[in-house]
């Protein structure tokens, strides 16, 4: 009888123990993950090699402890030819090709960030020169408008940096088609699929887009 309630109290103790353990690493594992974005500034440039370079500035607060993914519709994955991310500190650990969230349809990347890091870094995806198309009076760009994230953004600013002579810039998108190489998105939602197409002129006799082979 003693020996039997000797086993029981030392199994109590033990899940007393292991119970108390359990509920102290559970918040800060749930606090490592807290986290929001803040700002992205989206940021689409076309070379004058026809290839397309997309670099999103991005803006935490708190600790993307698990690693942060950002994504673009899947048709671009094919165009992707490299991804690359930074901070203040130097380069940052990516993984390419992979799934965003529990969502299909994109094509996602996964930053890993350092501990107690200012949550401000660099993502650059350089495209090929396939999604520009040469046109009667200048060229017409397939690019994602937008990032897709796997949380809401409060801000997102996009810029098209276009050749200088190009002119007659059009975009269209989801959300409204626009006559401008620069707009906002606020509350920009998670998982946010947006296709676009910016038309524009270039003049004759000026520096041309090389064509793609």
């Amino acid at each position: 009888m003693k020996r039997t309630s000797a086993a029981l109290g030392l199994t109590i103790l033990i899940l007393s123990i292991f119970l108390s353990f359990s509920l102290n690493i559970k918040p800060a594992a749930a606090q490592n993950n807290d986290y929001s974005i803040q700002n992205v500034d989206h940021q689409v440039e076309v070379l004058y090699s026809g290839n397309v370079v997309i670099r999103e500035t991005i803006t935490l607060t708190g600790q993307a402890a698990n690693g942060f993914l950002v994504g673009v519709p899947y048709k671009y994955g094919s165009y992707i030819l490299k991804g690359v991310a930074f901070d203040q500190t130097g380069t940052l650990p990516i993984n390419i090709a992979v799934q965003l969230g529990n969502r299909s349809g994109f094509y996602g990347f996964e930053v890993t960030l350092p501990e107690k890091s200012t949550q401000t870094f660099t993502i650059i995806f350089i495209l090929s020169n396939n999604l520009l198309t040469k046109t009667a009076s200048g060229y017409s760009l397939d690019f994602p408008a937008y990032p897709g994230f796997a949380k809401d953004a409060a801000l997102c600013n996009v810029t098209l940096v276009l050749p200088a002579s190009a002119s007659d810039v059009s975009v269209t998108k989801p959300d409204g088609d626009i006559n401008a190489t620069s707009f906002i998105k606020q509350d920009l939602a998670a998982f946010t699929y947006s296709p676009a197409v910016a038309t524009f002129s270039v003049p004759e006799g000026t520096e041309r887009i090389r064509e793609r082979r």
